[in-house]
């Protein structure tokens, strides 16, 4: 097993190798060479942000900036790289999904998908009704996402996620359910416990991409909830309830 200080070892390798680089053969290159150089650089480039994002997680999870800097992580972010509060808690949640799942956390490492397509799949993960689940389930459809993700943009990767558990456990699909009387599916929603259609089914909201609320892109600044916005308002300056 490596030790810190073979991993300390290994990243300042990569800050030499990263400092070594020399972009300005870029010019000397043919243009097939140029997008070959241009793939690979940017899946390293997302198998870092994977990899930070494995980071982030485990600092979250420990608190690791509280105990010593005294600074949530979210604001510690926002500080150290020039984030929004709302920003920072955004890649704190990000990196949540990221690191949600150990097979997709680990496609992710390894480059064999996207982190926007990694934190999809553990938010749609979780929306599944796993304690019906066995692990071996969660696990096929986490398999499952990871082959949509080759050939589906992260943000319509949400809308596979029925078709998916009914694949995996088919004994959970949708039951068919009668609405109230005079009312809307979307108002009467299910007729029965144990449906699983809040988390799975128009689970969506007016302005996300394709009804899939969980997908943001990695440049995106906006916030995911409007309690989020809040982080970015002095406290004097909101109104009391």
């Amino acid at each position: 097993m490596d030790t810190a200080s073979a991993f300390w070892t290994r990243v300042q390798a990569l800050e030499e190798h990263l400092d070594s680089l020399d972009y300005s053969v870029l010019s000397t290159m043919s243009d097939a060479d140029k997008v070959t150089a241009m793939t690979r650089i940017r899946r390293l480039a997302n198998r870092m942000s994977a990899g930070a994002a494995v980071i982030t997680d485990a600092v979250d999870k420990a608190n690791a900036t509280d105990h010593t800097t005294g600074t949530p992580l979210s604001d510690f972010l926002a500080m150290k790289e020039g984030r929004t509060s709302s920003r920072g808690l955004g890649e704190v949640k990000k990196a949540s999904k990221i690191a949600h799942h150990p097979g997709v956390r680990d496609a992710a490492l390894a480059g064999d998908v996207s982190p926007d397509h990694a934190a999809v799949i553990g938010e749609e993960i979780r929306t599944l009704p796993r304690g019906q689940m066995s692990g071996e389930q969660v696990d096929r459809a986490a398999g499952l996402f990871l082959d949509r993700a080759a050939t589906t943009p992260p943000e319509r990767l949400c809308k596979a996620t029925a078709q998916i558990l009914e694949t995996v456990a088919p004994r959970l699909r949708r039951p068919r359910t009668t609405r109230l009387a005079g009312l809307p599916r979307s108002v009467a929603g299910p007729s029965r416990t144990g449906d699983w259609p809040g988390a799975l089914m128009g689970r969506g909201r007016p302005g996300s991409p394709d009804n899939c609320p969980t997908w943001k892109p990695t440049n995106s600044s906006a916030p995911s909830r409007p309690s989020a916005r809040k982080a970015d308002v002095p406290s004097a300056t909101r109104p009391k309830r």
